[in-house]
């Protein structure tokens, strides 16, 4: 499907018999957004299943597709196979919902070279800070001073050498602190292609494009950052007044391979997982 292409669409004959008609406005990631004909406000669920026909260069189709939401009350964002995907492409499309810590900042325009060479020097494995415990301070159940005959014993000594050694290999290691503050959580649906996730804020548009930087809970965990395109809004079709957000949908624009790599592996992992569960 390219846009501008004509297609009919079959809902639940039971609530629309007539077939509704648009055009494709836009293809990416798996997901296609179609502009109505004619307003509809309730008609489409999400993941509701929809009958799709369109005309190509090979014929009619006909395929089932899956509503994902609504675009306001005269575009419907449905998801679908792509026509024609190669087999090494299939992991481009593999997605998984979870809990991430994520990050994100609309850029302008003056700041995309520096944060493009900033992408591109990722992924970065995080280190956090090894927390050690404290030295004993206090002896029994009534925290009691430790008695000063233990300060200078061989006992005491061993127990500073190896907190010595210790300091030593942590610090080849490259522990650093953590931050202050850290990512809040978002739950998002990522693939090696794009994410998608609830915008409380209201603080993209389309077309904007965002830094991200989200954590993958691997082994150890890697923090990765990409420019991404805001390709549509999705407003929530009950909710548009209310302080829900809304949910965006994003393409990675500028992402290092490895990077990509990185998040098919997550995606991939997370899905064994959740069979395996």
């Amino acid at each position: 499907m390219k846009p501008g292409q004509p297609v009919e669409i079959h809902p639940d004959a039971q609530v629309e018999p007539s077939p509704i008609h648009g055009k494709v406005a836009l293809v990416a990631d798996g997901e296609v957004v179609i502009q109505l004909d004619q307003p509809r406000r309730g008609l489409f669920s999400a993941r509701v299943p929809v009958g799709l026909s369109y005309r190509d260069e090979t014929g009619e189709q006909q395929v089932t597709a899956r509503v994902v939401g609504m675009q306001g009350a005269e575009r419907l964002i449905i998801s679908m196979p792509v026509p024609g995907q190669r087999p090494e492409d299939q992991r481009r499309h593999v997605r998984v919902e979870h809990l991430v810590r994520l990050e994100y900042q609309v850029l302008a325009p003056d700041e995309l070279d520096e944060v493009r060479a900033q992408v591109l020097d990722g992924p970065r494995i995080l280190k956090y800070e090894w927390q050690p415990a404290p030295p004993p301070a206090a002896a029994g159940a009534e925290n009691e001073p430790v008695a000063p005959e233990w300060v200078d014993t061989p006992e005491n000594e061993r127990l500073a050498r190896i907190e010595r050694k210790l300091d030593l290999l942590l610090d080849r290691l490259g522990v650093e602190a953590l931050h202050a503050t850290e990512r809040p959580f978002v739950n998002v649906n990522l693939s090696a292609s794009g994410v998608r996730f609830r915008d409380f804020q209201r603080r993209l548009q389309a077309g904007d494009m965002v830094y991200l930087c989200f954590e993958l809970p691997l082994n150890p965990t890697v923090e990765i950052s990409a420019i991404a395109e805001t390709l549509y809004i999705v407003e929530p079709v009950r909710q548009s007044n209310l302080s829900a957000g809304r949910d965006v949908v994003l393409e990675f624009r500028v992402i290092k391979d490895d990077s990509r790599d990185l998040i098919e592996r997550y995606c991939q992992s997370h899905l064994a997982i959740r069979r395996s569960a």
